[in-house]
Parts: structure tokens; C-alpha cells; sequence
């Protein structure tokens, strides 16, 4: 199975959430980063490797940090990036179906989970079936997702210094993957829950993301007019709205694969039980 090397971006009052996705996913990867900021300058510490950076950096500059650490590996390879503000049920198993994936396909590029208050949900970004709930997509949201080692060389040759937001990233690595002929693929076997609010300014955001995408070649930027062409009519006004329904999904999801475990908990229970006997508590 591939190997995943795991970066967390983490900053004020994301520490303990910080600390509970290292200790999930810390015994499944080779390696565990956790890159962090915060207002007082206190010293964070948990499972694996934990970076102090200037509070003043958001993701664009933490996301080059997790770059760099990347290269300097030996051997880098799969580099798996998780936002401390998100949740999972079963982180473990995540980061196991991304390195089955990775395995098993030699031309993917970027993977990333279902995730919940999303502007680019499934059904936006759908391309087509891909077979075992994987489905090509025009691009992912990078609250959770996993980049191949070629990805991580091309996207650190960017300048993130004029993009300290980081909006653009996600177009970024999805772009070269369309401009090479490799594979952009979601896995709605894995879910991920996202709060919908965000701490800075859009406007902002919106011309950092355009300032950073200049920097595409040509072939990229051909790219990114076919997936903004894409998109542009399958984009809902509303994406609270479809966030919502999203995290509804999801929640349905949970709950009946909690129903389906404990169905199959007392089958088994009655199965193993002796007659005459009675089964404990």
C-alpha cells in the first residue's frame, strides 16, 4: 500500500481539534506534521511533529510550509493535507482508502473525501463515474486532500507570498493535473464534516486567488478556462443552502452505517450464543 505522509494546518483555537486528528491518523501514515499558529505564541505539542509559524499566515503561506517539508524527504511521496476545523468519523480509515487509491491507480493526481459546506459539492464538480464510488471531478476543496509527489513539485514552484488567503490552491492543483492527463478524483465512501463560516474577507480572497493563478502556464490556464466553463452553469447562488443538505447527507450516512454495525452486532451476538444459555449484559 502507498504511503502517506500527513500534514495538519492548525491555528487559534484549533489546537485541541488539532491534536485529535494527529492522534487518529499518526499510527496509519509514515510521517505526521502539524503546522500551527497562534495569537500567543504558546508552544503546541501532540503526536508527530508540531511547526510554530507567524500567527499572521493563513493558508496560503502554511500550505507552502507543508510543501517545503515535503521536498526535503529523501523520497517524498503522497503528501496528505487535513485543516484542523474539520471532522471525520474514522480518520484511520481515510487515510487508508487515500493510499488504496493512490496504490491502485498510477495516474491520479489529486484525491480528496466528500466534504460538507463545500461550494464545489459532487454534484457540481461531477465529471463522470470513475467505479468504486470514485468519481472524476473538475476540482476539489482543499479542507481535506492528498496531492501525488509530482503534484507537490509543481505546486511549490508558486508563489505563495501574494496569496496569504489561499484561494486558487485547490484550481491550482487540479489545473496541472488536467493540463497532464492525470486524474482528479472524489471518494464518496469517505466523508468529511466542515463548518460553513470563514474568518477573513472574500473580496480579499477573490484577488489574492487571481493574482495566484497568473502564474499558470499556458497549458494550466487552458485548463482552468475549460473547468471554469465547466462549472460556471452548475454553480448554486446558494451554497449554505447545499451546504446544509450536504451535511444532512452525510448525517444520514453515519446513522445508517451505525444502524447496519449494531444489526450486525447481535447477529452475530445470537450466532455465537450457546442454548440453554443466557447472554451477558
Amino acid at each position: 500500500m502507498t504511503e502517506i505522509d500527513a500534514f495538519i494546518i492548525a491555528w487559534t483555537g484549533r489546537g485541541e481539534s488539532a491534536r485529535t486528528v494527529a492522534t487518529a491518523i499518526e499510527p496509519v501514515v509514515r510521517s505526521l506534521t502539524v503546522v500551527y499558529s497562534n495569537q500567543d505564541d504558546e508552544r503546541w505539542d501532540g503526536p508527530g511533529e508540531w511547526v510554530a509559524v507567524p500567527d499572521d499566515w493563513f493558508y496560503g503561506p502554511k500550505f507552502a510550509e507543508t510543501l517545503r517539508r515535503q521536498l526535503e524527504r529523501d523520497d517524498p511521496g503522497v503528501m496528505l493535507q487535513v485543516q484542523a476545523d474539520a471532522t471525520c468519523e474514522d480518520w484511520p480509515a481515510l487515510v487508508t482508502r487515500c493510499a488504496e487509491t493512490f496504490g491502485s491507480r498510477e495516474r491520479l493526481a489529486v484525491w480528496a473525501p466528500d466534504v460538507s459546506f463545500t461550494p464545489l459539492p459532487l454534484r457540481v464538480t461531477h465529471l463522470a463515474d470513475a467505479g468504486q464510488h470514485l468519481h472524476h471531478v473538475a476540482l476539489v476543496d482543499g479542507i481535506v486532500w492528498a496531492l501525488s509527489a509530482d503534484a507537490v513539485v509543481r505546486l511549490a514552484r508558486h508563489d505563495y507570498g501574494i496569496n496569504n488567503v489561499g484561494w486558487g490552491i485547490d484550481w491550482a492543483a487540479a489545473c496541472y493535473a488536467r493540463a497532464t492527463g492525470r486524474e482528479v478524483l472524489l471518494d464518496s465512501t469517505v466523508h468529511v464534516t466542515h463548518p460553513a463560516s470563514r474568518g477573513y474577507r472574500t473580496d480579499d480572497a477573490e484577488k489574492q486567488m487571481e493574482t495566484f493563478l497568473d502564474q499558470l502556464d499556458d497549458d494550466e490556464q487552458a485548463a482552468r478556462e475549460l473547468v471554469g466553463g465547466f462549472l460556471a452553469p452548475r454553480r448554486s447562488a446558494r451554497p449554505v443552502r447545499d451546504g446544509l443538505r450536504e451535511a444532512l447527507k452525510h448525517r444520514v450516512h453515519v446513522l445508517r452505517a451505525r444502524v447496519a454495525d449494531a444489526r450486525a452486532g447481535s447477529r452475530e451476538d445470537e450466532r455465537r450464543q450457546v442454548p440453554g444459555t443466557v447472554g451477558g449484559p
